[in-house]
């Protein structure tokens, strides 16, 4: 509802995308250069990441931090979280390196 905290906000989002997607072509780049067994466990990292975040969104925000800055309830957050990861293309290992 606060005007300033939406346009700080839509900064930081625009910013924040910028530096996902230089973070997402180093990861492609980088990884491209690994051997098998190191490829395996940073894919292995991500799908944990992923597991993790989707713990995360499980928990509701504050009321203060929901009202205030728009903070998404559990379920609109898991929804998020699910369409962020399901863009993306990270690998799903069958076992650890």
């Amino acid at each position: 509802r606060d005007l300033r905290i939406q346009a700080t906000f839509r900064t930081v989002a625009a910013d924040e995308i910028r530096h996902a997607a230089l973070a997402w072509r180093v990861h492609t780049w980088a990884r491209s250069r690994l051997p098998a067994r190191d490829r395996r466990r940073v894919d292995l990292a991500l799908s944990r990441a992923r597991e993790e975040l989707g713990r995360e969104v499980t928990v509701e925000p504050p009321p203060d931090l929901a009202r205030i800055a728009g903070a998404p309830a559990a379920p609109a957050a898991a929804r998020l979280a699910h369409e962020v990861a399901s863009a993306l293309p990270i690998p799903r290992p069958l076992a650890a390196a």
